[in-house]
């Protein structure tokens, strides 16, 4: 397990994406949907990082990110957002302490790679999921290309290449 991740965001859909790409890294996730219920979350130590939407239904993200900045001055905190897109609202973010800000939509690949900087971890490594078929005997009768590049058995029929 990689860590505990605090997603903070009331658009049931953004939450749902964040949440598989971040378990699918190997992140526990938690969800919230108001600044007021992250906020008390956020202050129990097991969290690693929180990643905040800046428009939620009681407070901007911009101000749950200085409140848990104050309550927690080592806590990281992402913040991300699809409608403010200018380098004012990457300013707000500076200003309000959050160790980045992204623009969605974000691919999983950045996702994951901006949330183990800021809490200082290596990125997870990820799992290439590789499929082999096999006879009886052990010998292989087919296999996709991740196997391939995994088994090194480009360029050969699969006949020639036994587990």
């Amino acid at each position: 397990m990689s860590g505990s991740i605090l997603v903070v965001d009331d658009y049931e859909p953004a939450r749902f994406v964040r949440r598989r790409m971040l378990e699918g890294a190997g992140y526990q996730v938690t969800e919230s949907v108001t600044a007021t219920d992250a906020y008390q979350v956020s202050l129990d130590e097991s969290f690693d990082l929180a990643l905040l939407d800046v428009n939620l239904p009681d407070e901007s993200g911009w101000t749950l990110c200085r409140r848990m900045k104050e309550a927690r001055p080592a806590f990281p905190v992402v913040i991300i957002s699809a409608f403010h897109c200018t380098c004012e609202a990457r300013e707000a973010a500076r200003e309000s302490g959050a160790a980045t800000f992204m623009v969605d939509p974000v691919s999983s690949a950045r996702l994951i790679d901006e949330v183990a900087r800021a809490t200082g971890q290596p990125p997870p490594h990820t799992v290439a999921r590789a499929h082999v078929w096999t006879d009886v005997a052990g010998y292989i009768r087919s296999v996709d290309d991740t196997a391939v590049l995994l088994l090194n058995t480009a360029g050969k029929a699969p006949r020639d290449a036994r587990c």
